[in-house]
Order: C-alpha cells, then sequence, then structure tokens
C-alpha cells in the first residue's frame, strides 16, 4: 500500500521537526505515530592481539560471542551457521595478525578464558567455553596449532570492565 504524504507531514519534514529517518521509514505521512527508534550502537576498540614466540604465547582479542553461539541462545539454523562462520573468520583473522605471517603450528596449547562483562554478575563459565568453539577453529586455521584437539582448556575467569566487554584467548605452548 502507497504511502500518501499529507502536506502538514511534508512541511515538518522539510523543516526539521520530525526524526531524519521518520522520511525513508514512510513514517512521515502517518499522523499520530511515532517513528521507530535507531538502534544505537556503540564501537568500541577493542586491546591489540599479541603473540610472543619467547615465552610461546598468544592472546587473542575478540568482541563477546553473539547468542546465536551461546548454549542458551535458541538460535534459529541459519542465525548459528552465519554466526559460526562470522566468528571463526574473525578469530582467524585476528590471530593472522598477531602472528604476522608466522606459523607456530603447535601440537597443543594451554587455553585460558578471560571474559570481561560490563558487571561481575554471576556467569556459568562452561557456557562461555561453548560459545567459543568457532573462535577457537578459525585460531587453528590461523596456524597458531595444528588442530584444536591438543588443546587443554583451563578454568574461566570472568572480570568486569563497563568500557570494553570482550573475551581474552590466552594460548600457551605446551611442550611435548
Amino acid at each position: 500500500m502507497p504511502v500518501k504524504y499529507t502536506a502538514e507531514a511534508l512541511a515538518a519534514t522539510v523543516a526539521g521537526k520530525l526524526p531524519s529517518n521518520a522520511k525513508a521509514l514512510g513514517m512521515a505521512a502517518q499522523a499520530g505515530k511515532k517513528a521507530k527508534r535507531e538502534r544505537v550502537v556503540k564501537i568500541v576498540a577493542l586491546p591489540p592481539s599479541t603473540y610472543d614466540a619467547v615465552t610461546g604465547t598468544c592472546t587473542v582479542v575478540l568482541p563477546l560471542p553473539p547468542m546465536a553461539l551461546r548454549p542458551n541462545g535458541r538460535p534459529g539454523k541459519w542465525d548459528k551457521i552465519k554466526a559460526v562462520a562470522q566468528a571463526r573468520e574473525m578469530a582467524a583473522y585476528t590471530t593472522a595478525q598477531a602472528l604476522k605471517s608466522k606459523r607456530p603450528g603447535w601440537t597443543g596449547a594451554n587455553v585460558f578464558l578471560t571474559v570481561y562483562l560490563t558487571s561481575r554478575r554471576g556467569s556459568d563459565t562452561g557456557n562461555w567455553i561453548a560459545s567459543c568453539k568457532a573462535h577457537e577453529d578459525g585460531i587453528a586455521d590461523a596456524g597458531l596449532v595444528m588442530n584444536d584437539s591438543g588443546n587443554v582448556w583451563q578454568p574461566v575467569a570472568v572480570e568486569a570492565d563497563r568500557t570494553c566487554p570482550r573475551i581474552e584467548l590466552t594460548f600457551q605452548r605446551i611442550d611435548q
């Protein structure tokens, strides 16, 4: 059904009395209805990922996993497939930047997961490990470890950081 613009709505749009997105949403003509609010996305720069060949450690800093990757998230099939692909690609890219064209290919690593949330509320640490499976696969794709089956997960630490919620995966080489 085409939107009919009234003279009052067009005049209000020209005068700048309606939200800037109201005309694009087709809401300018509908008298008495409010325009949808825009979702504000806060973009925060994450700390850089690091690699130290001498100590055998690599810390990969990533944003919090989306709800589609969390065991209790209940996403649709295609939402989960898309989220897994994006998380794996992001982890591989971030790790490759930290490695700077090196591919150590460790046979195994101790994995320390630190989750930084906006508050210190209670969190199920087992779910965080499951949420990071796609990230772990991406890090293996980048060449830090040969295969993620040799990784040993250590207890998860949950910290508070109001300005930059994120996860930090620290891999420490296991000498075999």
